[in-house]
């Protein structure tokens, strides 16, 4: 999509660019773009952290208690 094809359907550039962002830098998640009389009022950016389980014989939140 060409910057002349944004103007032509009333997207702000701005907006182009900080949607590209939010999906380029994330590793895991969602981008949710809210649409109000054709316009967009909101975007929500949800990212998921991953992490490694953890080695055996640590203890986790549970834990063994004695």
């Amino acid at each position: 999509m060409s910057d002349s094809d944004n103007s032509a359907q009333g997207v702000d550039a701005d907006l182009i660019e900080f949607l590209r962002r939010a999906i380029e830098t994330m590793d895991f998640g969602a981008v949710e773009i809210t649409i109000h009389n054709g316009a967009v009022v909101q975007v929500e950016r949800k990212e998921k952290v991953r992490f490694s389980p953890p080695k055996t014989g640590t203890r986790t939140a549970g834990g063994n208690r004695s």
